[in-house]
């Protein structure tokens, strides 16, 4: 065991732990020294999305996790799966502490059923949409803000202001889901339970604003929180973990994120409904093509794919879009102030 030591991890993070290996030591050496001058709390740098993975699952028994086992030379040349000095005994007392790890950072039961009732929760208000002719749903009381703008975790309240859907608008609604046996363990904030008796009752109710279908303009000054708002009602498509601050936030799965995205390839794509002429001999916008798309170009594309893959909702910030694309509107072209 002199001259090797074990990497164990779960499976989806050994194509980036790999990558890490094979560094050169001193780059290895000076992404240690970065990591351990850095404020940041892990919670910020991990999404809180909730997904599906294949490499832990549980069923009605077992826990299952499969582990990707790393040996490094302990020289630190990088060389993978180099096994001198490894031994079955070495191994298995490994994997013995490392499981043990992972058993002791179990949450406890309630913990657990917590989780498990704030996941169901956010599938059921996604539902809950057609039936209210919304494609998105913000809850009140939801923490909005983000720490910063590289980080996932929420930010403190005060100085974030928790949302509060306008009163007297039609927008501003209640939403009632019925969640049976799991009603008792929801510990989200913003939900109301419906009935006299709090033990028993399985219905609850969240109030907030819901986007409806069709066209829907978010305005404000600077500085106002238009594209944060924006960006929360993008993660509602995602369901994510207790303490996120925007778990009561849902947004029909189907809607995509539209945005100039300048440099981008674009094969056969046909954007005849946004641009008809372009100065390229022989060029066909029904089929268009090229290698490094322009802003209003590589938007155009982006909206007739999101509208072919059968997208039912298209989120669009103002700040990232190609104005030129977006002038093309009429309706856009009468909100922007003539400045001439």
């Amino acid at each position: 065991t002199g001259a090797c030591k074990i990497v164990m991890e779960p499976l989806h993070l050994m194509r980036r732990s790999s990558h890490l290996h094979n560094l050169p030591v001193h780059r290895r050496k000076a992404m240690k020294r970065k990591k351990s001058k850095s404020s940041r709390k892990p919670s910020c740098l991990i999404p809180p999305y909730i997904f599906e993975r294949s490499d832990i699952y549980c069923d009605n028994e077992q826990l299952h996790i499969t582990i990707a086992i790393i040996v490094q030379d302990k020289q630190g040349n990088g060389n993978m799966n180099h096994g001198r000095g490894l031994n079955m005994e070495f191994l298995q007392k490994s994997m013995m502490r490392y499981m043990s790890s992972i058993v002791n950072a179990l949450p406890s039961p309630s913990e657990l059923l917590a989780h498990v009732a704030s996941t169901l929760l956010q599938e059921k208000m996604r539902d809950r949409l057609p039936g209210m002719n919304g494609v998105a749903f913000l809850a009140n009381g939801s923490i909005i803000p983000r720490k910063s703008g590289a980080s996932f975790a929420p930010m403190a309240s005060p100085p974030a202001i928790p949302f509060m859907a306008p009163q007297g608008s039609s927008m501003t609604q209640k939403m009632e889901v019925d969640m049976g046996k799991l009603c008792k363990y929801l510990k989200n904030n913003g939900i109301v339970r419906e009935g006299s008796d709090d033990r028993t009752t399985t219905k609850v109710a969240v109030h907030g604003l819901v986007v409806p279908k069709g066209v829907t303009l978010v305005v404000g000054g600077g500085y106002h929180g238009k594209s944060t708002m924006l960006r929360a009602i993008m993660s509602g498509v995602y369901n994510k973990v207790l303490g996120d601050g925007r778990e009561l936030c849902v947004t029909d799965v189907s809607a995509v994120t539209v945005r100039a995205e300048d440099g981008r390839y674009v094969n056969n794509t046909n954007v005849s409904a946004f641009i008809s002429n372009l100065p390229i001999v022989g060029s066909d916008t029904r089929r268009f093509c090229t290698r490094e798309a322009s802003g209003s170009t590589s938007q155009a594309a982006n909206v007739s794919e999101a509208i072919e893959m059968g997208a039912g909702a298209m989120l669009v910030d103002e700040d990232v879009s190609a104005a030129n694309f977006m002038s093309r509107d009429g309706r856009m072209r009468a909100l922007v102030m003539d400045e001439s």
